[in-house]
């Protein structure tokens, strides 16, 4: 699977280099020192830019929420009034407290709060249950425990596995009062009443070298991991992203409908709305039925995505209102490649701005060109390294140094060290360190292994192909299951799929299976049809091979499917209720597996 789909022209690449000197250029250069940053802190934070904007639009809308609308005078004041009562409790810089609750502005008051403290904020995933929620809560330190009162169940459930002194302030953010406060908690909105609504003095201390919140990874390789959200993260995608790629105004309005527990709406989405002293829109939870609705509603201009959200709005049915909406622009990550164009025109959406980032350093990809199927360019140092993906590592070379792959190969995406201050790394050293690759190309450097696979498509142009852990071997060949998906979902009947590798027999490699949820009743589904485009699309080996069909995905809050369950339960007729289907060798169609062709299977009768 070497060969790359998308390729930049020339007149694609000249086109948007000068559109970069016209729009972009400008900005880099006025705003160079909030956008390029070295070790030296500066005293600039998120606290100073919220109350620059209460003093110069104070009744601006800063959060539009269910029918609620705070202004920037009273989301700047309430903010203030949780400074007041943390500091009350002797709060200080580099303290933590955790925050467990949906999404609501009391989530970003709690956000406000702490980079006005120089505090952190660590947010939770609202949907952890058990021992990971004990985790995440348990592995920060905290000083304090802010819950809303809708996941005061979920709080209740771990809450002696804490071991908390009875002294811990236990804070309970009331929503619409539906509940009365119970026992052990302190009712946090009764308490900042009372508190002082004055911008506090700690603001002036906080540096844009300062944290103000944890943000945990997928916990995919183990438990969820706190990454560091710094300041200077935020200031600097308010200006490079805010300012230049999307030229945010006041009068802009942002939706927001992803969970502010991720590092795309609270590093990427809040800092280019609050920032630049625009509105944010923001909706409790995503809703495929709602969201056009929403976004006519509120008069969105701009919203932030990932990929499957575009999937499931690609995925409706059409309607002679799809155009019918203010948004002139859309930016996020993991858009699939082959939605691009079809989202594009079918929504009417001039300006879609595909990137690459991770939670833990800041290197940052941009589809600054505006083209279809690419994260774009980076300015930071990067490489890409070649992997064996069967011993699940990168390779070395004759002398004990890693090996660049060559344009068109997809390689693993690792990040230039400079100075250390581009790392924004994890709350717990021995993790940030796991990631950090020394003596890579040269003696004395250091490089960030993001875990991550891209290729080069031409004129320092990226694609995002997979992430390590998601691509597999079979018959001594790299299958990367973005790509394959990429062909599966092509396929008319296709709503949603996955692809992942499955043990087959004693062997190491693992053979390709997809996991598809049809359209319409699988009766209907066209089998013939679409085992023929997978083999007149893919190599034989990179052909999955078993076909299983699916009524509804499990998936995580941003709507990725969850594969370990599939991975594990393969094509074993006895773990699964779900029609499998296989392609067996010399076979044009997939045929139903039942017990004797499963036998045969495994007994090696088939050579795959």
């Amino acid at each position: 699977m070497s060969d790359y789909q998308h390729q930049i022209t020339f007149r694609q690449y000249i086109i948007g280099v000068f559109r970069f000197i016209w729009q972009m250029l400008p900005v880099i250069l006025k705003y160079r020192d909030k956008i390029i940053y070295n070790n030296t802190p500066r005293a600039d934070s998120i606290g100073r830019y919220l109350e620059e904007h209460t003093r110069q639009r104070p009744d601006h809308p800063a959060i539009l929420f269910d029918n609620q609308t705070l202004t920037y005078r009273e989301f700047n004041d309430e903010i203030n009034c949780l400074a007041d009562y943390l500091l009350s409790l002797g709060f200080s810089k580099g303290d933590v407290f955790v925050v467990l609750m949906d999404n609501r502005p009391e989530m970003l008051i709690c956000l406000g709060a702490a980079a006005k403290i120089g505090a952190i904020a660590s947010l939770i995933n609202s949907n952890l249950r058990g021992s990971a929620l004990h985790h995440c809560i348990a592995v920060s330190s905290s000083k304090a425990v802010i819950i809303g009162e809708e996941l005061l169940d979920a709080f209740e459930e771990i809450k002696t596995d804490l071991q908390m002194d009875p002294a811990f302030p236990l804070l309970l953010m009331a929503e619409k009062g539906r509940i009365s406060i119970p026992d052990r908690y302190r009712d946090l909105k009764q308490l900042m009443t009372v508190s002082s609504r004055e911008n506090p003095v700690t603001t002036a201390g906080v540096t844009t070298h300062d944290a103000f919140a944890y943000v945990f990874t997928s916990g995919t390789t183990g438990m969820p991991k706190a990454a560091y959200q710094y300041h200077r993260s935020w200031i600097m995608a308010g200006h490079y992203l805010g300012k230049g790629v999307l030229r945010m105004k006041p009068e802009d309005r942002f939706y927001v409908c992803l969970p502010f527990y991720h590092t795309n709406p609270v590093k990427m989405a809040w800092s280019i709305i609050h920032s630049n002293g625009a509105t944010l829109v923001m909706a409790r939870k995503f809703s495929t039925s709602r969201f056009w609705d929403d976004v006519r509603k509120y008069k969105v201009t701009v919203f932030n995505y990932i990929g499957e959200l575009c999937t499931y709005l690609v995925n409706q049915a059409e309607r002679d209102d799809d155009r019918n909406h203010s948004v002139r622009a859309m930016i996020g990550n993991g858009m699939r490649s082959s939605i691009f164009g079809t989202f594009r025109k079918r929504f009417g959406i001039k300006q879609i701005i595909e990137m690459y980032g991770a939670s833990e350093y800041d290197l940052v990809f941009t589809n600054l060109f505006n083209l279809d199927g690419t994260i774009g360019t980076s300015f930071s140092k990067f490489a890409l390294a070649k992997f064996d993906v069967e011993k699940n590592e990168l390779v070395q070379n004759e002398n004990g140094f890693l090996s660049k792959v060559k344009k068109g190969e997809p390689g693993i995406l690792l990040g230039k060290v400079n100075d250390s201050v581009n790392i924004t790394g994890y709350a717990r050293n021995e993790d940030t360190e796991k990631k950090l690759i020394r003596d890579a190309f040269e003696k004395g450097d250091c490089w960030f292994d993001t875990g991550d696979v891209l290729r080069n498509i031409g004129w320092r142009h990226h694609e995002f192909v997979d992430r390590t852990g998601d691509t597999f071997r079979w018959k001594g060949e790299n299958v990367a299951t973005l790509e394959v998906e990429n062909i599966v979902n092509a396929f008319p009947g296709v709503e949603q799929c996955t692809v992942y590798g499955v043990k087959l027999g004693q062997g190491d490699g693992r053979i390709g299976m997809v996991a598809v949820l049809p359209e319409s009743k699988p009766k209907t589904f066209d089998f013939k049809g679409f085992g023929q485009l997978l083999l007149d699309s893919l190599p034989a080996y990179a052909v999955p091979r078993f076909l299983r069909l699916k009524t509804v995905f499990e998936t995580t809050t941003t709507f990725k499917i969850k594969k370990l369950t599939l991975q594990e339960e393969g094509f074993d007729l006895k773990k699964i209720r779900d029609p499998l289907f296989v392609l067996l060798p010399g076979d044009k169609t997939y045929t139903p597996l039942d017990q004797e062709i499963y036998s045969r299977i495994m007994e090696g009768q088939y050579r795959f």
